[in-house]
Formats: C-alpha cells, sequence, structure tokens
C-alpha cells in the first residue's frame, strides 16, 4: 500500500523510515507544498533545519528514478536553483517505501511563482535559458519509460504514453467527456504536426525540464530562487521546453497567447544564454498546441482531473491554431 502521507495511519511509518535513513533525531511533517502535482511534497522540520520530503507514487520504473536522480545531481552544481537531494546515511539518493520512492530535499524559503507578475515571468524564461545553457553539453541517454516527441505515434497506439502516468483508465468528469470528439482531432493533428516537423528537419535536442509552471518554480523576493520537480524531464526537443513553459507564463485564463508576454519571455530566455535558436521561433506555437493535447490525452490516467485546467487546454487548443 503507497502511504498517503496526509493520513496519520500512513505519516507514522514514513517518519520512522526517514529518521532510521537520515539520522534525524526526530521528523514533523508540517504540510502538503504546491509543486510536485502528480506526488507529494511535504514540509517537515528537523533539528535546526527544514527539509521536504518527496513522494513519488506508481507507476514509475527503478531505472527511470535512478536516472532522473543521475540528471539532478549533474545539474545542481551548475545551477544554483536546483536543490539536490540529500544523501541518506549509506549514500543512496532515494529510498523504496510502500511501492512509492521517497526522498529528502533542502527546503528551499520561496513561494510559487505568479505568471501575472511580469517580474515573476522574466525571471522563469531566464532561469530556463540558464538551465539550457549550463546542460548544453550533457550526453544522457532518452529517460527510460518516457516518450520522446519523435516516438509519439506508437507510444500512443501501444499505450506505452500513458503507462509513465498511470496504470488505469478512468471515466473522464462529464464537461470532457462530452468533447471526447475535439480531443480525438487535437491527438491526430497533434501526432501530424510532430511527424512533418521530424520529417523536415532536426530541432536542437538536449535535457528538457519538461513541466516548468508557475507551481515549480519558487520566487522570493521577486527572484526565482529554486527550480523543482523533475518527473518529466527527458533528453528531448529543446523547442518544445520553451513551448510549454512559455504557455503556463503567457497565456490567459482562455488559453490564448499574449503575444507581447511571448516575446518578452523568449527575449529574456536568450539573454540568459537559452540555446533553441530563433530558426525555430516558428514551432514554438504548434508544439504548445501538442502539450495541450498530451495534457487532454493524460486526464483519465492523472491522479487527479483538474477539469478546469483541462477546459483551458480545450480553448488554448481552438485560440492557438
Amino acid at each position: 500500500m503507497v502511504p498517503d502521507v496526509g493520513d496519520a495511519a500512513s505519516a507514522g511509518p514514513l517518519v520512522d523510515a526517514l529518521v532510521e535513513r537520515y539520522g534525524f533525531e526526530h521528523l514533523v511533517l508540517r504540510e502538503r507544498l504546491s509543486g510536485g502535482y502528480a506526488n507529494d511534497l511535504v514540509l517537515a522540520q528537523a533539528p535546526g533545519r527544514r527539509v521536504v520530503v518527496r513522494v513519488k507514487h506508481p507507476p514509475f520504473g527503478l531505472d527511470e528514478v535512478q536516472w532522473e536522480h543521475r540528471l539532478v545531481s549533474l545539474i545542481a552544481p551548475r545551477l544554483p536553483e536546483v536543490p539536490a537531494p540529500l544523501p541518506a546515511r549509506d549514500g543512496s539518493p532515494f529510498f523504496r517505501h510502500y511501492g512509492a520512492a521517497v526522498w529528502v530535499l533542502p527546503h528551499v524559503d520561496g513561494r510559487p511563482a505568479d505568471p501575472s507578475d511580469e517580474r515573476h515571468r522574466l525571471q522563469a524564461a531566464a532561469l530556463l535559458g540558464r538551465f539550457h545553457a549550463a546542460t548544453a553539453d550533457l550526453d544522457l541517454p532518452p529517460r527510460p519509460g518516457l516518450t520522446r516527441l519523435a516516438d509519439l505515434r506508437p507510444a500512443l497506439q501501444s499505450g506505452r504514453y500513458f503507462e509513465a502516468v498511470g496504470s488505469e483508465r478512468r471515466a473522464l468528469p462529464a464537461p470532457l467527456e462530452e468533447r471526447q470528439e475535439e480531443i480525438e482531432a487535437g491527438r491526430a493533428w497533434a501526432v501530424a504536426f510532430v511527424e512533418a516537423v521530424a520529417a523536415g528537419r532536426t530541432p536542437r535536442t538536449g535535457v528538457i525540464h519538461a513541466d516548468l509552471f508557475a507551481g515549480n518554480v519558487l520566487v522570493r523576493a521577486g527572484r526565482a530562487v529554486a527550480l523543482i520537480d523533475w518527473d518529466e524531464a527527458n533528453v528531448d526537443w529543446l523547442a518544445f521546453d520553451v513551448a510549454c513553459a512559455a504557455w503556463e507564463f503567457c497565456a490567459g485564463a482562455d488559453g490564448a497567447l499574449d503575444a507581447d508576454a511571448f516575446s518578452a519571455f523568449l527575449g529574456a530566455y536568450r539573454d540568459a544564454g537559452g540555446t533553441v535558436p530563433a530558426h525555430e521561433n516558428d514551432l514554438l506555437v504548434g508544439l504548445m498546441r501538442v502539450r495541450r493535447v498530451l495534457e487532454l490525452l493524460r486526464a483519465p490516467y492523472d491522479r487527479h482531473v483538474d477539469v478546469d485546467h483541462q477546459l483551458r487546454n480545450l480553448g488554448a487548443l481552438e485560440r492557438l491554431a
């Protein structure tokens, strides 16, 4: 049974395991934190310091978690905004607990970014640019278990794409189920778009975060101080990373893109050393639409379905066309 860290009945054994493995005198789980949508982040108090406990829920493969920790261990010395997991007493960066993977991170004093705040938006763009620059020379294989864009069609057809999200397909809430025809049309378009790009050019490839939204960028006093949650990180088209992040920070409540905010976002990204070349700008809006489709397709497998967000995704498919 995977522990629910919000349940006192399961929190006790988790605390005991953390105390034993990390050598804390004692540990108190304080509150859930934002970010880590597919998993749980919990603020904890140890003697003299605060830490963050991360609980990664199935499905996942051990090789996939090891890949993530290797990546973060390589990035953290290059980018101070990336906190590295604390090693346990035996040196391991994580451990298994009732089917979950658990690790401990240093607590960073900050709050989730606000996309409506221009300072936060530009800080997020610059952070993404520094991340791409800092990892440009890393030679990593693709992440086990995740799908690269060039492999999208077979992964969707076989169901392999969804295996990394959840093991069971559940019925969608009515407002989404009623729009399945639109979602399926989006699926066909997204696959065709990605295949056309792959056939006609070679987008620059590198390490991508793939989920740089407001909840995963922590700010303090108007500055970005942490980039968290590497669940979707992979080796893929860097333009996809920029597209995903730019929509999150530059789109309105209806899913439409603010052209001025988008232009400023790209400028801040490149001023910070971002490596996506200007000649790939024409891919970005299309890749934003691809991401919206993929979020809609994975909704039945998510732990929680955010209906409002998925309706915003549907609105974006129309407004970004």
